[in-house]
């Protein structure tokens, strides 16, 4: 009776725009619009290894095999990404995650039911972020004005 509970801890993510990349040989750094928590602190960017054999061959079964595994996420500038924090805290900044640790949330959007599935969300997120710095601008201005 009463209510049942499960000792299965929810995952905490973060959803990040990434607003540039930086293409090296043997990865990728994709700068992002708020912070990565990792085990050697915070950073707003996101390592990534480069394309291999196995995005190939992800790429030929999609398109002649109706492959509908888990995919690797296409990063570009713009994109919107879902990052498993539990995750990158595990790691240093300095590595390299695969594209599958990441989801491009356009495309998680719209395998979810409801109106808007997690693209509504998105939206919100960004309008919190965007009152947030304002909200900071002026309680800086707030702060250097009675300093004077």
């Amino acid at each position: 009776m009463g209510n049942q509970q499960t000792n299965e801890r929810q995952r905490n993510h973060k959803v990040c725009k990434i607003t540039s990349i930086d293409e090296h040989s043997g990865w990728i750094r994709c700068h992002l619009d708020d912070d990565v928590p990792y085990s050697n602190g915070e950073r707003r960017y996101m390592d990534f290894e480069t394309d291999t054999t196995l995005n190939v061959l992800e790429g030929v079964s999609v398109m002649f095999l109706n492959y509908s595994g888990p995919m690797q996420a296409s990063l570009r500038e713009g994109a919107h990404i879902l990052i498993d924090t539990d995750t990158t805290r595990e790691y240093e900044s300095s590595h390299n995650f695969s594209r599958r640790s990441v989801t491009n949330l356009n495309e998680l959007a719209t395998s979810l039911p409801g109106e808007g599935g997690l693209q509504g969300l998105i939206e919100e997120i960004i309008a919190a972020r965007e009152m947030r710095a304002r909200a900071n601008e002026w309680a800086d201005f707030a702060k250097k004005s009675n300093e004077a």
